[in-house]
């Protein structure tokens, strides 16, 4: 599964060429080691910047630059490849911001290659919770929607800062993952904010 990965993750990467999208610089595949190699991203990801008390506030103008570059990554993806390619696991995480705060999508280890007429059905459950589209739980074909679907989840948390879920452990030695009503508190903020823009 682990080489699987990193194959997905050489083949996308190797054929993306979008401003919002990390350069592969190189890789290293020998007997069990796997390394590859990216530009680096002096700022880190768009998840410390959102939710780090120590990080950079971003302003208004930034997090909408930020929300647009993500989108135009997205859209390249999905319909300006030789092939549709659907990420899988689009999250904060995987946003890395380069020195003047450019969004540039990274970690394409469950991307997948779909075709344009999709005709390749995925099967494998793939991304994160909260995060993750009703198409992959309801057993519908997927398609680009489920990255469009990440990116609203990531719209919230730029938009109010505050995660949408977290880990509870709960009293039979498992966890359950709590989602956080964010409309109200946004719709709160974004009242506030009307003068602003």
């Amino acid at each position: 599964r682990k080489y699987a990965q990193f194959r997905a993750e050489v083949s996308s990467t190797r054929l993306i060429q979008h401003i919002n999208f990390i350069k592969l610089i190189g890789f290293c595949c020998e007997g069990d080691e796997r390394l590859l190699v990216y530009e680096h991203m002096v700022n880190g990801s768009l998840d410390a910047h959102l939710f780090q008390s120590k990080a950079t506030i971003l302003n208004w103008t930034t997090r909408y630059n930020l929300a647009i570059g993500v989108a135009r990554g997205l859209s390249y993806l999905h319909h300006s490849c030789n092939e549709c390619i659907i990420h899988c696991d689009i999250k904060p995480e995987n946003i890395l911001l380069d020195v003047s705060f450019a969004p540039k999508i990274a970690d394409f280890g469950m991307a997948a290659f779909v075709g344009r007429n999709f005709s390749r059905v995925l099967t494998t459950f793939r991304g994160t919770v909260g995060y993750l589209a009703p198409e992959w739980i309801s057993g519908v074909a997927i398609t680009p929607k489920v990255d469009v679907y990440s990116f609203g989840m990531i719209l919230l948390k730029i938009l109010s800062g505050r995660r949408n879920s977290h880990k509870v452990h709960t009293d039979d030695n498992s966890d359950q993952v709590v989602f956080f009503s964010l409309c109200k508190p946004l719709a709160s903020f974004m009242k506030e904010m009307s003068g602003v823009w």
